[in-house]
């Protein structure tokens, strides 16, 4: 998969369609983007080498560009042979759900609905107080992921600011990361 996260003049773009093709311009995946700018792309070919291998982009509809100044388009490519199905626990609204699904296709983690490995998925959120922003207060809250298979657990944190809690809780859901070997370690029960 890949993690696409589209700005505009460094403002997030939302709900755009987002096509992923390849330097023949071949469409390889398609996703949408949410509240952070972010698409998930689900591909059906992942390259085998780095990020040059995904050349073009096409921003639907008939916008197809490359790169520039005022539209910042990421990639970050992953793939993960592991999927993963999240059983959610608690009371999150669904659009956080769908950010935290997003975040971790991001980091590499390949998310089924239907099938894989069941993990058990809470999110625990906290206000943090409020920040001095350059024209308005902003809120400050702070998101706990826990992720557990059977005895196994791992979880991180995120802290964001924002104009409204929503904003704030958005942005801390996009600073939450784990490593590399987190996900196997959790399979692995360790």
């Amino acid at each position: 998969s890949a993690g696409i996260a589209v700005r505009f003049r460094g403002s997030p773009v939302v709900d755009l369609d987002v096509d992923l093709a390849g330097p023949s311009g071949q469409i390889l995946g398609t996703g949408r983007t949410d509240t952070a700018g972010f698409a998930a792309v689900h591909s059906t070919t992942v390259p085998a080498a780095t990020n040059s291998s995904w050349s073009r982009w096409s921003l639907r509809p008939r916008l197809d560009l490359r790169p520039a100044a005022e539209l910042g388009l990421m990639v970050r490519i992953v793939s993960s042979s592991v999927r993963i199905r999240l059983e959610w626990a608690g009371s999150a609204r669904q659009e956080t759900k769908d950010l935290v699904k997003n975040r971790l296709a991001a980091l590499g983690w390949t998310l089924d609905p239907y099938k894989g490995a069941g993990l058990k998925a809470q999110l625990f959120e906290s206000a943090k107080g409020e920040v001095a922003g350059f024209s308005e207060t902003l809120k400050r809250r702070e998101v706990k992921l826990v992720l557990t298979r059977g005895a196994a657990r791992i979880e991180a944190t995120g802290l964001g600011t924002g104009s409204t809690d929503a904003k704030a809780v958005e942005n801390a859901i996009n600073k939450i990361s784990f490593s590399p070997q987190a996900l196997g370690d959790l399979l692995s029960g360790k």
